[in-house]
């Protein structure tokens, strides 16, 4: 026994030498020995005093890392046991590890040095969230035909940039969204709350402090970088145009729910009060059809609503007539599917009897052809409209015409004037072009002007179009020197192009496109980052010769 004993404490001196993320590395020979056992006990890694993420399927634990750094942070430990990393080249090549996902092996011993536990870690260039739910889910079943889930348990966030952040709270969840309810990969609206249930600030990977927050699954875009750039793109337009509004803000990070890998997620903020710092009477309005509704539809749909006809669908009145269906409530209106949605939340958060004659005001004066370029400037911030409609073109954002719109209106002495803000940016760069006219290509789409050609056939709304009268007086001289301006800065080829390319480095070099394309594989998709940069390439080109007519 006692040379047993002299053995192990001989072994594990030696393991002194070395050390990796605040363990010692153990000498290859011994750790295939212990590597050749099997586990007894399950002791979880811990990082900062919290518990790393792990995949139970694969036993893998993961651990974030900054990507942009050389060297690795850590201060690993295993409750209730010694931990050893097993000598691995790759400790010296930490970029290499990352991009590839390596698995670096370890194991947990007693204080004879026999195994308790054994595992492989995985070090990931992006944060991580961790769900530890009250009721745990097995999301290999929640696809496709799950379209509604509401859960609460426990968040943890890894953020490895800058100083080394764990936050922990508790939280509550739900599945969010149209038409990407219908994937298999599901998006999350997220709230975070206090021990006692009570909303709870904090702000998550270098993004503003709030309880509010989105996890959106990028799953209607089989490259995942759709999206991310595009809100990226917005946030360099509005640079040179203080009328606009910065919008959303999205990162990338990884998500582990109830010891479930669930792949690449883009952390999000929500548009509302704090991000557009609105004001006492202010009003903010969201479009999800694909049309504004007339005025005489939204004074149909009120009175009908208050009148009680129909039936109470979800605190909603819902009717039909001649085969068309309407929903309405204080602060929604619908029509069918798709063809009208539209929300309402007046500041301060309370509903009020006006709360859409801001909306009829707009409505009046851009549906009217008459309207003169006076009394648009009067409800509209026309560079707003110019540059929403510059983004939009050159992303061919043909799913946000009256679609996937904020409308901000901020009162003034005289009513409310309004800003145009971008929201859900899926289908751009060319994504779902074949939902659009085209020859069966991609590329064909590249040549398609919103407003002027039909870009598909579910009628949307150009609705950044002045009415004629102002049209006439405004002329195209401002929205050509804009475009031309935008041309040498955000909107150049080379920024574009680059905005791409740094959002696919994001997900490669942290090794998280090798795991997204494990977890979710894409089907039939040969959409790859160098056709899409092809693609934005023959877009604005086309859009320079398109404006150069003008």
């Amino acid at each position: 026994m006692a040379a047993v004993l002299l053995m192990c404490l001989t072994v594990i001196a030696g393991y002194q030498e070395r050390t990796f993320l605040g363990a010692r590395v153990m000498p290859a020979a011994q750790g295939e020995k212990l590597w050749a056992q099997e586990s007894t006990q399950r002791l979880p890694l811990n990082l900062l005093g919290e518990e790393l993420p792990r995949d139970e399927a694969s036993g893998v634990t993961y651990l974030p890392q900054n990507a942009q750094t050389e060297d690795w942070k850590g201060g690993l430990s295993a409750s209730g046991g010694r931990l050893y990393f097993i000598e691995d080249a790759q400790i010296s090549h930490k970029q290499e590890a990352l991009e590839e996902g390596h698995a670096f092996r370890y194991v947990v011993v007693n204080a004879e040095g026999k195994l308790l536990d054994k595992g492989q870690l995985v070090a990931t260039g992006l944060p991580m969230m961790v769900w530890r739910l009250d009721e745990p889910v097995n999301w290999q079943t929640v696809d496709a035909f799950v379209h509604e889930g509401e859960y609460t348990g426990t968040v943890t966030v890894f953020d490895p940039s800058g100083e080394y952040t764990v936050q922990i709270s508790r939280m509550r969840s739900r599945i969010r969204g149209n038409s990407s309810r219908w994937a298999d990969k599901k998006s999350f609206k997220m709230n975070l709350l206090n021990d006692k249930g009570e909303k709870r600030k904090l702000g998550l990977c270098g993004m503003r402090k709030d309880n509010d927050w989105i996890l959106d699954a990028l799953s209607a875009d089989d490259t995942r970088l759709r999206e991310v750039s595009a809100f990226r793109l917005w946030e360099e337009i509005i640079q040179s145009n203080p009328s606009d509004r910065i919008g959303s803000r999205m990162c990338y990070m990884e998500l582990v729910a109830d010891g479930q890998y669930q792949g690449i997620y883009g952390l999000q903020e929500p548009i509302d009060k704090k991000q557009l710092n609105a004001e006492e009477g202010d009003v903010l309005y969201k479009s999800g059809g694909h049309r504004w509704p007339t005025e005489e539809e939204i004074d149909y749909m009120l009175a009908q609503s208050a009148a009680e006809v129909g039936e109470l669908v979800g605190g909603q009145r819902t009717w039909q007539q001649d085969d068309v269906t309407y929903a309405a409530d204080a602060v929604y209106l619908k029509i069918d599917k798709h063809t009208v949605k539209l929300s309402a939340k007046l500041y301060p958060n309370r509903v009020q009897d006006e709360v859409w004659q801001p909306f009829l005001t707009l409505v009046r004066t851009m549906h009217d052809p008459a309207s003169t370029l006076e009394q648009v400037d009067a409800v509209c911030d026309r560079s707003n409209l110019i540059d929403i409609e510059l983004f939009r073109q050159a992303l061919f954002a043909w799913d946000n015409l009256a679609n996937n719109t904020y409308y901000y209106g901020q009162k003034t002495a005289d009513g409310w004037r309004f800003i145009y803000v971008p929201w859900d940016l899926d289908q751009t760069f060319g994504n779902g072009w074949d939902a659009c006219v085209n020859d069966g290509t991609m590329n064909s789409t590249a040549y398609t002007v919103l407003g002027r050609d039909k870009a598909c056939d579910d009628g949307y709304e150009f609705e950044t179009a002045l009415p004629a009268a102002a049209a006439e007086q405004a002329g195209n001289q401002d929205k050509v020197r804009r475009w031309q301006q935008l041309r040498s800065g955000p909107l150049s080829t080379e920024n574009v192009c680059a905005l791409l390319q740094h959002s696919s480095d994001e997900l490669i070099r942290s090794g998280a496109q090798v795991r997204e394309d494990v977890r979710w594989p894409v089907r039939d998709s040969d959409t790859t980052l160098e056709e899409i940069q092809a693609y934005m390439t023959l877009r604005l080109e086309a859009l320079d010769a398109y404006y150069a007519g003008l």
